[in-house]
């Protein structure tokens, strides 16, 4: 599970909607990838933490847990 990208959304009240309106993809395959179920590719890491979390370190942001 990628726990600390899962806080960050919760505390900047982002939506796993949100994020899959930005990566063009299903709700569903965002919630499969926040679990862990399937792996985000670094292209879609680099578009959620440019557009949601600019300050962000990507390792830490995208740490499994």
């Amino acid at each position: 599970m990628l726990g600390n990208l899962y806080i960050a959304m919760k505390q900047n009240k982002i939506r796993q909607v949100d994020i899959a309106k930005l990566l063009k993809i299903s709700k569903m395959s965002v919630s499969n990838k926040l679990k862990g179920k399937r792996e985000l590719t670094r292209t879609e890491m680099f578009a959620i933490k440019n557009k949601y979390f600019p300050e962000a370190d990507i390792e830490v942001l995208f740490k499994e847990v």
